[in-house]
């Protein structure tokens, strides 16, 4: 990686979070936007996930859950490629939990049984358990919400 750009990525990274810790929504979306660009490009999957999380939670944060969950669907797929589980496991949760708020509910379910053998912590377990358990009781299935 060259110096200068890795310089470049890490300095438009902190304005946009600075941005975003001062309530400039759209400025710390923009920043964000080029910084995951610059991360892509330089072949740095993981940190690229990171900057889509970000972008998730400013597009909830904004009021737009269809963007927020695009952005996290993004970020399962870099965190993948990187072979950072944990980062699968966190977005896949998000997804998984704004498909729910959006009534889609059965995309919930595929994402939540999609990585649910792979849960290897209690932490991720639980969420995924009580994910699932969201979804089956908002399909009238209270008896399976249960167990």
């Amino acid at each position: 990686m060259r110096p200068r750009a890795a310089g470049i990525r890490v300095g438009v990274d902190d304005l946009g979070t600075a941005a975003w810790s001062e309530g400039d929504v759209e400025g710390a979306r923009e920043l964000l936007e080029q910084s995951l660009e610059l991360f892509l490009e330089l072949g740095d999957h993981a940190p690229a996930g990171g900057r889509l999380t970000y972008l998730g939670e400013l597009a909830l944060e904004s009021g737009d859950p269809s963007a927020a969950r695009a952005y996290y669907e993004r970020s399962v797929e870099e965190y993948a490629i990187a072979g950072d589980e944990s980062g699968v496991l966190g977005s896949t949760i998000e997804v998984a939990f704004i498909a729910l708020a959006q009534g889609d509910v059965e995309a919930a379910l595929r994402s939540y049984g999609a990585v649910l053998p792979r849960a290897s912590e209690q932490y991720d377990l639980v969420y995924f358990l009580a994910g699932i358990g969201a979804a089956a009781a908002a399909t009238g299935r209270s008896r399976e919400a249960a167990r």
